[in-house]
């Protein structure tokens, strides 16, 4: 997820396997809800910017030189 998830700009990175920090950053994202709505815009724009499939079939014909 560290390649796709932009921590505190596209949402929040924890730990693996740490519950107490994951009940954190929800908890911390729940509170805010405004930053939590504009964390899920940049994400949504991110991702169609970054990860479009069109993109996603030139950059492997761009790496595969067809």
């Amino acid at each position: 997820l560290p390649d796709i998830v932009q921590d505190s700009v596209t949402g929040r990175l924890v730990p693996p396997e740490d519950p107490t920090a994951l009940a954190n950053a929800m908890t911390h994202l729940l509170s805010d809800l405004p930053r939590l709505h504009q964390m899920g815009q940049l994400a949504r724009a991110r991702a169609v910017a970054e990860f479009d499939f069109d993109r996603y079939i030139d950059q492997h014909l761009e790496l595969y030189g067809s």
